[in-house]
């Protein structure tokens, strides 16, 4: 990931990353390989990365709300096993809670960041989100997500061509 977008992702978002949800968020497994906080860590970056190729080509985005929106937008997804009975469950009730946690950590949590957490899960819910910039994150979350549950399979021992230092090379990037 490109440090800039890291280092505008981390300036933007230091509130969140600093909560103690966050912290938790770092600990907590998501997607079998990876953990709630990496994961949205990469999803503000991705739909940060997103919004500027939009805003070259002269489309206007709140990258405020696109950063604070990826780094909230699963944390209503914490104590997972106890809060949920299962993934369906999961899949519809942890977008509102998202929003519940990202009010509390953020007290000027915007309308337009609020849409784009609650409809996150989009077309799984059946409701889009209202906004541009809640599109971008939920693109950047389907994208992360298929990464994190693709890309590790990838890597498998004889799957490929690649030989195990470009394999390496590709994990640590």
């Amino acid at each position: 990931m490109n440090e800039k977008i890291i280092r505008d992702v981390c300036a933007v978002g230091s509130d969140v990353l600093g909560s103690r949800y966050f912290a938790e968020a770092m600990q907590q497994k998501h997607h079998g390989r990876t953990t709630v906080g990496e994961h949205s860590m990469r999803v503000a970056c991705t739909g940060l990365q997103i919004s500027r190729l939009l805003e070259k080509m002269h489309v206007e985005v709140d990258e405020k709300a696109v950063i604070r929106s990826g780094l909230c937008h699963d944390l209503g997804i914490l104590g997972r096993s106890e809060k949920f009975r299962n993934n369906r469950e999961c899949c519809w009730r942890h977008p509102i809670d998202s929003v519940d946690v990202a009010n509390y950590i953020l007290q000027d949590l915007t309308e337009k960041e609020a849409d784009g957490i609650s409809n996150h899960m989009w077309p799984l819910t059946g409701k889009r989100p209202t906004y541009l910039e809640g599109m971008i994150l939920t693109i950047a979350d389907k994208y992360s997500s298929m990464l994190d549950t693709v890309k590790p399979k990838m890597y498998r021992k004889g799957a490929g061509n690649q030989n195990t230092e470009q394999q390496a090379d590709h994990r640590a990037g």
